[in-house]
């Protein structure tokens, strides 16, 4: 009994945040053209990447929630609205039913904001792949969750919702691509010029 408090205790202290980035730092391996970077960045802001380390468990992941509640926090949303939330597990060893159950509550919530979860580093045979579908988090593909198995993955998705939504606007517009910003209207990310 000692032990295992021991290792609650120790293991609790660690910090399950690693790093914290938006778009405009970092970026899929994709070659895109100068107007398409530009864009990029300047839509950056709208992008959120935490990357995780270690083992989740109800010690460690209440942080990562907390982190999350304040970024969504209706003064940090008013600023700095996101799109996307990407989650990074590649650094993860391991996840428990509490802290599954704990982004599924993470996921519920940025969900009623319009957020996108995206789960980076998740390998579908993998121990924390299994953890996370034994709560049915990403069951209904409808909920706003998608799943890559690398950062990269991801981030070339979310880039290429951006790149889309950018060019549906031109169109449905009329006119040629301009200098455009993404703007959330009613929780729902849409493209203004």
């Amino acid at each position: 009994v000692l032990a295992c408090l021991f290792f609650v205790m120790q293991t609790s202290q660690r910090c399950a945040v690693r790093a914290m980035f938006d778009g405009r730092v970092v970026h899929s391996t994709v070659r895109r053209n100068a107007t398409h970077r530009r864009f990029l960045v300047e839509i950056g802001t709208q992008t959120l990447v935490i990357k995780l380390q270690g083992f989740l468990f109800f010690g460690t992941v209440n942080a990562v929630e907390g982190l999350i509640r304040k970024v969504i926090d209706i003064a940090t949303w008013e600023n700095h609205p996101i799109r996307f939330l990407i989650l990074d597990f590649s650094l993860v060893t391991g996840v428990d039913f509490s802290a599954a159950e704990t982004l599924t509550r993470v996921q519920r919530l940025i969900n009623a904001k319009g957020v996108v979860l995206v789960f980076a580093g998740i390998a579908m045979d993998s121990d924390t792949s299994a953890a996370l579908q034994r709560v049915d988090l990403w069951m209904d593909r409808g909920m706003n969750i998608e799943v890559f198995s690398s950062l990269n993955e991801a981030l070339e998705w979310s880039e290429n919702e951006y790149l889309r939504s950018m060019y549906m606007s031109d169109l449905s517009a009329g006119y040629a691509p301009r200098k455009a910003t993404l703007s959330m209207n009613q929780g729902h990310g849409e493209l203004t010029n």
